[in-house]
């Protein structure tokens, strides 16, 4: 009963609600003294989740290799897929890409869509097969893969709709949201976030419902609007915190708010937004957002009559040595980019040049898509 609850909590209260993880830490002592694999992996992967929707990404960590392990033992398919569920995401909040995709594949592999169907209301409220296609979105994207991330999005809300699981579907609209926010894409976001929060609405899922209200307010800000669009971000980020919601995301959303800012110049406003979304990072360890929110903070830098291109520079570099330690091409090419926007007007032309060009020459799909197109032109300035 216990392990029928706690997933029913984490839907309605948000994944790192402190009653879930009371009731998977008692479904682990009972289930360890009856001396029971499948409940006990189940409990442990709760608390994984717990400590996962906390932003406790380095607690989670060894959490994940424990059922890892477990499931090994076991031989059993389901705890096999469940184990790789934990590991892709800790390795992707924690930047770990490469990681991350080989768990993802794992997963895809190991899903069975008849077959698992029951897993979603055991483990996190939500469909492990739709979740392995939601973080292959991101991962596809960050790699350089646009094209496939598309697709990843579109295989990822068609399974949702397929099994009929609102907080699933809800998710991979999230995710497919966030992937056109990063292809700058507002009308096409805002047209999915208001679905999004319908479907929350209509659902009681309060944390997705959040969720939406943070991204249509991108779209509105991006349009345009950014008085409307900033302060409906502010909404959506007061609801999230209210009603609970991913930690890992939480910094996410809230680039929301920077971005917008930089393109209102409302430096003052972007760069406390940035200062918190880093703490949040270094406190939980999560570091997949590291690169780009030192970018923008090198965006707002420049913003405003107290401008100060050194700093800028000094960020841009930070950014673009971040991407590449953590070998993610697309914030490496963001990086570049605004790097040599700044270095174009200097007598480092030519190493901007030479900067960017090299890592926009590794990527070889999505020519068209919006942060390509804006290297190509910048690179075509600077030549």
């Amino acid at each position: 009963m216990l392990l029928a609850l706690g997933p029913a909590i984490q839907a309605l209260k948000g994944l790192e609600a402190p009653e879930a993880e009371r009731v998977f830490g008692r479904a682990g002592e009972l289930s360890r003294r009856a001396g029971e694999t499948g409940p006990a992996f189940q409990a442990l992967w709760g608390q994984w989740m717990v400590s996962a929707g906390l932003g406790r990404v380095g607690d989670a960590r060894p959490i994940g290799g424990e059922l890892l392990s477990l499931a090994e033992q076991s031989h059993d398919r389901a705890l096999l897929l469940q184990a790789h569920h934990a590991m892709w995401a800790t390795s992707f909040w924690l930047g770990e890409l490469s990681a991350a995709e080989h768990h993802i594949r794992q997963g895809i592999s190991f899903y069975d869509p008849e077959q698992h169907r029951p897993l979603a209301f055991l483990y996190g409220g939500h469909d492990p097969g739709v979740c392995c296609r939601q973080f292959s979105i991101w991962a596809h994207w960050l790699s350089g893969r646009p094209i496939q991330a598309g697709t990843a999005s579109q295989a990822a809300i068609g399974l949702a709709e397929q099994l009929a699981h609102p907080p699933s579907l809800a998710q991979a609209l999230t995710w497919t949201c966030v992937l056109l926010f990063f292809e700058r894409n507002g009308p096409a976001a805002g047209y999915l976030a208001r679905r999004l929060v319908d479907l929350a609405t209509e659902r009681e899922l309060p944390a997705w419902r959040a969720a939406g209200m943070i991204i249509d307010g991108w779209s509105r800000s991006e349009g345009g609007d950014g008085g409307a669009g900033i302060e409906q971000i502010r909404e959506g980020l007061v609801a999230a915190r209210k009603t609970g919601t991913l930690m890992p995301l939480e910094p996410l959303y809230l680039m929301f708010l920077v971005d917008s800012c930089v393109r209102h110049g409302r430096a003052e406003e972007g760069l406390r937004a940035t200062d918190d979304a880093l703490a949040l990072m270094t406190a939980g360890r999560v570091q997949i957002w590291r690169s780009e929110f030192h970018r923008l903070k090198g965006e707002l830098g420049l913003s405003g009559p107290s401008a100060d291109p050194r700093t800028a520079e000094r960020l841009f570099r930070q950014a673009l040595e971040i991407a590449r330690q953590q070998r993610i091409p697309a914030w490496e090419l963001r990086a570049a980019t605004s790097l040599g926007r700044l270095l174009g007007g200097s007598d480092r032309r030519d190493e901007a040049r030479q900067t960017l060009g090299d890592v926009l020459g590794r990527f070889t799909e999505g020519l068209d898509t919006a942060n390509l197109t804006e290297a190509r032109a910048v690179l075509s300035e600077l030549s």
